[in-house]
Protein backbone atom coordinates (compact mmCIF):
# COMPACT_ATOMS: atom_id res chain seq x y z
CA UNK A 1 0.00 0.00 0.00
CA UNK A 2 1.50 3.25 -1.32
CA UNK A 3 1.31 6.21 1.54
CA UNK A 4 0.73 9.76 0.22
CA UNK A 5 3.64 12.24 0.21
CA UNK A 6 1.34 14.16 2.72
CA UNK A 7 0.85 11.30 5.45
CA UNK A 8 4.69 10.19 4.92
CA UNK A 9 5.31 13.77 5.66
CA UNK A 10 2.97 13.93 8.95
CA UNK A 11 4.52 10.97 10.37
CA UNK A 12 8.08 12.24 9.48
CA UNK A 13 6.96 15.45 11.83
CA UNK A 14 5.95 13.38 14.58
CA UNK A 15 8.31 10.97 14.71
CA UNK A 16 11.03 14.11 14.72
CA UNK A 17 9.08 16.07 17.24
CA UNK A 18 8.77 12.39 19.53
CA UNK A 19 12.91 11.71 19.56
CA UNK A 20 13.34 15.71 20.26
CA UNK A 21 11.24 15.64 23.25
CA UNK A 22 12.53 11.97 23.96
CA UNK A 23 15.56 13.35 24.12
CA UNK A 24 15.01 16.44 26.19
CA UNK A 25 12.88 14.68 28.71
CA UNK A 26 14.89 11.78 29.23
CA UNK A 27 17.77 14.16 30.15
CA UNK A 28 16.68 15.90 33.33
CA UNK A 29 20.10 18.11 32.95
CA UNK A 30 18.71 19.57 30.38
CA UNK A 31 15.67 20.62 31.23
CA UNK A 32 15.49 20.47 34.70
CA UNK A 33 17.47 23.10 37.20
CA UNK A 34 17.36 22.90 41.10
CA UNK A 35 15.39 25.75 42.53
CA UNK A 36 16.65 24.25 46.12
CA UNK A 37 18.64 20.98 47.24
CA UNK A 38 16.88 18.05 46.27
CA UNK A 39 13.87 19.72 44.34
CA UNK A 40 13.79 20.02 40.58
CA UNK A 41 11.81 22.25 39.01
CA UNK A 42 10.72 21.97 34.59
CA UNK A 43 12.05 24.82 32.24
CA UNK A 44 9.25 25.99 29.51
CA UNK A 45 9.64 24.92 25.93
CA UNK A 46 8.33 27.60 23.81
CA UNK A 47 6.66 27.26 20.31
CA UNK A 48 6.52 29.25 17.11
CA UNK A 49 3.59 28.98 14.83
CA UNK A 50 5.84 29.00 11.40
CA UNK A 51 2.44 28.90 9.40
CA UNK A 52 1.07 32.16 11.39
CA UNK A 53 4.45 33.85 10.62
CA UNK A 54 4.13 33.09 7.10
CA UNK A 55 0.45 34.36 6.65
CA UNK A 56 0.77 37.25 9.31
CA UNK A 57 4.53 39.03 8.52
CA UNK A 58 4.88 41.71 5.90
CA UNK A 59 7.70 39.57 4.10
CA UNK A 60 5.58 36.41 4.60
CA UNK A 61 2.40 38.50 2.91
CA UNK A 62 4.98 40.32 -0.02
CA UNK A 63 5.90 36.72 -1.01
CA UNK A 64 2.52 35.34 -1.34
CA UNK A 65 1.30 38.54 -3.18
CA UNK A 66 4.37 38.10 -5.30
CA UNK A 67 3.40 34.32 -6.29
CA UNK A 68 0.03 34.92 -6.70
CA UNK A 69 0.73 37.62 -9.02
CA UNK A 70 3.08 35.28 -10.92
CA UNK A 71 0.29 33.05 -11.23
CA UNK A 72 -2.16 35.14 -12.51
CA UNK A 73 0.69 36.14 -15.41
CA UNK A 74 0.77 32.36 -16.31
CA UNK A 75 -2.99 31.88 -15.83
CA UNK A 76 -3.43 34.27 -18.81
CA UNK A 77 -1.03 32.27 -20.93
CA UNK A 78 -2.52 29.17 -20.13
CA UNK A 79 -5.70 30.28 -20.80
CA UNK A 80 -4.37 31.47 -24.22
CA UNK A 81 -2.53 28.31 -25.28
CA UNK A 82 -5.90 26.51 -24.10
CA UNK A 83 -8.13 28.48 -26.45
CA UNK A 84 -6.01 28.16 -29.12
CA UNK A 85 -6.34 23.74 -28.97
CA UNK A 86 -9.97 24.43 -28.53
CA UNK A 87 -10.45 27.06 -31.76
CA UNK A 88 -8.02 24.39 -33.86
CA UNK A 89 -10.38 21.61 -32.71
CA UNK A 90 -13.81 23.11 -33.70
CA UNK A 91 -12.39 24.31 -36.94
CA UNK A 92 -11.14 20.67 -37.45
CA UNK A 93 -14.58 19.89 -37.13
CA UNK A 94 -15.90 22.14 -39.27
CA UNK A 95 -13.36 20.88 -41.94
CA UNK A 96 -14.04 17.49 -41.44
CA UNK A 97 -16.22 16.75 -44.24
CA UNK A 98 -14.09 18.86 -46.48
CA UNK A 99 -10.36 17.15 -46.11
CA UNK A 100 -9.25 14.14 -47.26
CA UNK A 101 -8.39 11.21 -45.82
CA UNK A 102 -4.24 12.11 -45.59
CA UNK A 103 -5.05 15.86 -44.68
CA UNK A 104 -7.35 15.17 -42.16
CA UNK A 105 -5.13 12.68 -40.27
CA UNK A 106 -2.65 15.37 -40.48
CA UNK A 107 -4.59 17.70 -38.68
CA UNK A 108 -5.63 15.08 -36.18
CA UNK A 109 -2.02 14.98 -35.17
CA UNK A 110 -2.00 18.47 -35.36
CA UNK A 111 -4.04 18.90 -32.72
CA UNK A 112 -3.03 16.04 -30.78
CA UNK A 113 0.69 17.56 -31.16
CA UNK A 114 -1.23 21.02 -29.47
CA UNK A 115 -3.26 19.20 -26.80
CA UNK A 116 0.06 17.44 -25.28
CA UNK A 117 2.16 20.94 -25.87
CA UNK A 118 -0.73 22.75 -23.70
CA UNK A 119 -0.60 19.53 -20.87
CA UNK A 120 3.20 20.33 -20.78
CA UNK A 121 3.05 24.28 -20.37
CA UNK A 122 0.43 23.57 -18.20
CA UNK A 123 2.41 21.03 -16.03
CA UNK A 124 5.67 23.20 -16.68
CA UNK A 125 3.79 26.61 -15.23
CA UNK A 126 2.25 24.33 -12.10
CA UNK A 127 5.65 23.32 -10.90
CA UNK A 128 7.49 26.64 -12.12
CA UNK A 129 5.17 28.14 -9.10
CA UNK A 130 6.06 25.68 -6.65
CA UNK A 131 9.74 25.57 -6.64
CA UNK A 132 9.35 29.79 -6.42
CA UNK A 133 7.25 29.30 -4.00
CA UNK A 134 9.15 26.21 -2.12
CA UNK A 135 12.11 28.90 -2.68
CA UNK A 136 10.46 31.66 -1.04
CA UNK A 137 9.24 29.73 1.96
CA UNK A 138 13.00 28.16 2.47
CA UNK A 139 13.99 31.62 2.32
CA UNK A 140 11.42 32.82 4.87
CA UNK A 141 12.10 30.21 7.19
CA UNK A 142 15.81 31.01 7.60
CA UNK A 143 15.10 34.32 8.26
CA UNK A 144 12.46 32.79 10.66
CA UNK A 145 15.82 30.43 12.49
CA UNK A 146 17.57 33.28 12.70
CA UNK A 147 15.14 35.55 14.54
CA UNK A 148 14.12 32.36 16.45
CA UNK A 149 18.12 31.79 17.74
CA UNK A 150 18.06 35.66 17.93
CA UNK A 151 15.40 35.81 20.24
CA UNK A 152 16.52 31.94 22.15
CA UNK A 153 20.07 34.11 22.99
CA UNK A 154 18.56 37.11 24.65
CA UNK A 155 15.71 35.31 26.51
CA UNK A 156 18.04 32.00 27.64
CA UNK A 157 15.73 29.97 26.28
CA UNK A 158 16.72 26.77 25.69
CA UNK A 159 14.01 25.02 23.59
CA UNK A 160 12.09 26.30 20.55
CA UNK A 161 9.57 23.87 18.69
CA UNK A 162 7.34 24.32 15.75
CA UNK A 163 3.82 24.73 17.05
CA UNK A 164 2.02 22.59 15.20
CA UNK A 165 -1.61 20.91 15.53
CA UNK A 166 -0.91 17.61 15.48
CA UNK A 167 1.53 17.43 18.18
CA UNK A 168 1.43 20.32 20.05
CA UNK A 169 -2.41 20.12 21.89
CA UNK A 170 -1.85 23.23 24.06
CA UNK A 171 0.65 26.00 24.84
CA UNK A 172 0.28 28.72 27.42
CA UNK A 173 0.53 32.25 25.42
CA UNK A 174 3.43 33.06 27.82
CA UNK A 175 5.49 30.06 25.73
CA UNK A 176 4.17 31.14 22.32
CA UNK A 177 7.09 33.53 20.60
CA UNK A 178 5.04 33.42 17.07
CA UNK A 179 4.09 37.34 17.79
CA UNK A 180 7.74 38.32 18.49
CA UNK A 181 9.04 36.63 15.88
CA UNK A 182 6.19 38.66 13.14
CA UNK A 183 7.52 41.67 14.62
CA UNK A 184 10.98 40.74 14.61
CA UNK A 185 10.83 39.83 10.79
CA UNK A 186 8.85 42.92 10.32
CA UNK A 187 11.38 45.10 11.46
CA UNK A 188 13.88 43.21 9.44
CA UNK A 189 11.49 44.18 6.54
CA UNK A 190 11.48 47.55 7.34
CA UNK A 191 15.21 47.86 7.51
CA UNK A 192 15.63 46.39 3.88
Amino acid sequence: MRLKFAAVEAMYRKSLCFIALTLFLGRPDLWAETSAPGVLSAKPVYVVDVQQVLEQSILGRAARSDLESEARKSEGKLERAKLDVREFEQSLTKQEGLLSGSALEQKREELGKRGRDYQRLLHDTREELERRNAAQIKKLVAEIREIVAALGAEKKIELVIERDPRSVLYVDTRYDLTKAVVAELDKKKLKL
